[in-house]
């Protein structure tokens, strides 16, 4: 389902191109820390180590894309093993059934399966985060600490987590049942490196949380000049995204699920889940997240497990849990059910792709077939990515404050100036340059020669 997301169609995330940039930043100026921005640096390093070795931002497309299939298969492994104590060894088919029932849910999953198509994070981030989570079910917790260590560099809903497993930590050796402290120091200790490093460098230790928190102030009223109600805010994450994904009964069937890990205390498919979704739902009732939908990524592995364990729970008592024709014959038609969403989805993309990306992707091409290009003043980071031209051959201005000496100064620099933004920003050198592309979003603006 989801290569018909990838094959043939650019990225639709404009935020996906911005990484990327930030990536090409991070070449030219690797110490710079300023050039992250808010947003945590591994993903860029991902996108710059894709970009020296020529697999460029297609390739991290098709690492996001390898990352949700191997969430998918996580989910049903951890699934099956999570079940089968649950199945008397004569009906074992049963763990296998609910298995794939999770398994199946997590690979047509709406939202995951955009996800699974983009060069944003999230597919890499819920890897991380669901196979840190399994890796402390079963006792890993090195393993643990190191998946959540790089989950910790790539968003910031992992930090709440690594607090929530230490809370767990002391309390399991108050109760003397072990300690995990690998899983929470490992990643701590990644956080406060990152930290001091800025530190170093901006003299705060934390500027890019007070930066993201400005950011999101002056985003949010641009965005949604009207908030929803609190009570719909406070119900987005941990209940309507998962609803929209998969409907009433499997999220029902979740929601049964995570209360028999809680009963029985198998607590990394509880916490997890419960720290993130704690977070961003918090953050979006104050009014300081962007409540976007990719954010509830992260947390559906956990909503497709529980969902496997909630649905074998209603067949126990149901008692159909011996019948493996029947439990068949739901798990096929649940599957239908899926597979109808996810197509939906991804047609849905490609139309989208097709629309909005339209001038975007024609501004593009119009660089590439261009045989003078030395300077670009360029702020749509979609056309310079798109371009493939190489990062020093761009001059990211915002274009607004471009005139026309600058212009001169580079054609006498190099062989051509270009500018592309968006028509209304040109203004004051459109005088200057003939119009290579334009459309309403978009314009392509060569120099004209002064020789």
């Amino acid at each position: 389902m989801r290569l018909p997301g990838i094959v043939g169609i650019v990225d639709v995330d404009t935020d996906a191109y911005g990484h990327a940039v930030v990536a090409r930043r991070m070449i030219e100026h690797p110490t710079d820390l300023a050039v992250h921005w808010v947003w945590l640096p591994l993903w860029h390093a991902l996108h710059a180590a894709f970009t020296v070795v020529g697999l460029g931002f297609e390739g991290v497309r098709w690492l996001s894309f390898a990352a949700s299939m191997a969430t998918v298969a996580l989910v049903f492994v951890c699934a099956e093993r999570e079940f089968s104590p649950d199945v008397a060894p004569e009906n074992a088919a049963s763990a296998t059934v609910a298995a794939t029932l999770a398994a199946v849910a997590m690979a047509f999953a709406p939202h995951a399966i955009e996800s699974a198509v983009s060069a944003e994070p999230e597919a890499f981030f819920s890897l991380c985060v669901f196979g840190g989570a399994a890796a402390l079910r079963w006792e890993r917790t090195a393993l643990a600490g190191a998946l959540f260590s790089l989950a910790a560099l790539t968003r910031y809903e992992a930090w709440p987590l690594i607090a929530a497993v230490f809370a767990v930590d002391v309390l399991r050796r108050v109760r003397r049942e072990g300690g995990v402290t690998l899983a929470w120091a490992i990643p701590l200790a990644t956080v406060a490196v990152w930290c001091a490093a800025h530190r170093a460098h901006s003299g705060e230790w934390l500027w890019f949380v007070r930066e993201n928190r400005t950011f999101v102030a002056r985003a949010l009223p641009r965005l949604l000049p009207v908030l929803p109600p609190i009570e719909r805010r406070a119900l987005w994450y941990p209940a309507t995204i998962p609803w929209i994904n998969w409907g009433t009964g499997a999220l029902l069937a979740s929601f049964a699920g995570f209360a028999l890990f809680a009963r029985e205390r198998r607590w990394p498919w509880v916490l997890a889940p419960l720290s993130i979704v704690g977070f961003v739902s918090f953050a979006w009732v104050r009014g300081q997240h962007l409540g976007l939908v990719r954010h509830a990524v992260s947390y559906l592995p956990f909503y497709a497990l529980a969902m496997g364990a909630g649905a074998l729970w209603v067949a126990t008592r149901l008692r159909v849990r011996r019948s493996f024709r029947w439990q068949l014959v739901f798990v096929c038609a649940a599957s239908l059910w899926f597979s109808l969403r996810g197509a939906h989805a991804v047609s849905e993309l490609r139309a989208r792709a097709s629309s909005r990306m339209r001038s975007d992707v024609a501004a593009a091409a119009a660089l590439t077939a261009a045989a003078n290009v030395d300077a670009v003043f360029c702020d749509n980071a979609v056309v310079e990515v798109l371009s493939r031209l190489r990062p020093s051959q761009f001059i990211r201005w915002n274009a607004s404050d471009i005139r026309p000496a600058n212009l001169h100064v580079e054609q006498q620099a190099r062989r051509g100036a270009w500018v592309v933004s968006r028509p209304e920003r040109v203004r004051a050198v459109r005088a200057e340059c003939d119009v290579v592309y334009e459309s309403p979003s978009v314009i392509v603006l060569r120099a004209r020669s002064r020789r």
